[in-house]
């Protein structure tokens, strides 16, 4: 058995962080992180389906939310790319501490793929999936606020809007992205990298995501969706995204995909 109970709580740099392990009935063939985005949460649509189907591989699973999300502690007034890439790291770090023994995977939406192209662990897992990931921030927050938006989140630090419901965004949080490259990290990925995005993303560009899988070389594999949004939402586009999850991941654990 893992060192760690499928419903738990760690501390990160003195905010608590709760957690969930899935575990499969057999052996643990592989172990995936799962990342949810801004405003999201553990407990999603996705990441319960990803679960799931990832269990039924024989695969296990940890996801977890994100400060000032879900049933976490702390605040989105504090949180960053580089901020939520050092709880990816942790995180990372506690599931391959319990299942030494397995290839590790990740997979991450929108903001969490930023946060694991931030992070140390990007050239320690042996398979990523990212849906819909945000790999130039700047851009995105300038198309959506205009230069009077921004110069109204410098000038009073903190904006709402950039976060569901009502959540508050720091003014660091642009600063920061300034200073990130997330395309030249994107050459860090060891394992191969499935980029997932749809072709109605209103939020992200999709040649965010063609500069992304450019980015990665080689190994990186980039499928466009017809008519999917952002978050890939309704039952079938987000079946589609977790069963070509799953599928990538089983091939991390040594597996034939399914036909």
């Amino acid at each position: 058995m893992p060192p760690i109970p499928e419903d738990w709580t760690t501390s990160i740099e003195g905010q608590n962080i709760s957690a969930v392990l899935t575990c499969p009935d057999g052996a643990v063939r592989a172990a995936v992180l799962l990342v949810h985005g801004l405003g999201g949460q553990k407990n999603s649509d996705t990441h319960l389906q990803a679960a799931e189907a990832l269990k039924e591989s024989g695969i296990a699973s940890l996801r977890f939310d994100f400060p000032g999300h879900g049933e976490s502690g702390g605040s989105t007034e504090t949180l960053t790319i580089g901020s939520g890439a050092a709880v990816v790291d942790e995180m990372f770090e506690r599931l391959i501490d319990a299942f030494p023994d397995c290839p590790a995977g990740l997979l991450g939406a929108s903001f969490g793929g930023s946060c694991i192209l931030a992070s140390d662990c990007l050239s320690k897992a042996g398979a990523l999936v990212l849906r819909s990931p945000v790999s130039d921030y700047c851009a995105v927050r300038k198309r959506q606020l205009g230069e009077d938006g921004l110069a109204r989140w410098r000038r009073e630090n903190l904006m709402a809007g950039m976060i569901s419901r009502g959540r508050l965004s720091p003014w660091r949080f642009y600063e920061e992205a300034e200073q990130l490259d997330l395309y030249a990290r994107a050459g860090n990925a060891h394992g191969a990298l499935l980029i997932v995005h749809g072709t109605a993303d209103d939020t992200v560009p999709l040649e965010q995501s063609v500069k992304l899988r450019k980015a990665a070389g080689g190994h990186a594999d980039l499928v466009t969706i017809a008519d999917g949004n952002h978050s890939l939402e309704g039952e079938a586009h987000t079946g589609l995204f977790v069963a070509m999850g799953a599928d990538w991941f089983r091939r991390l654990a040594g597996a034939k995909p399914r036909s």
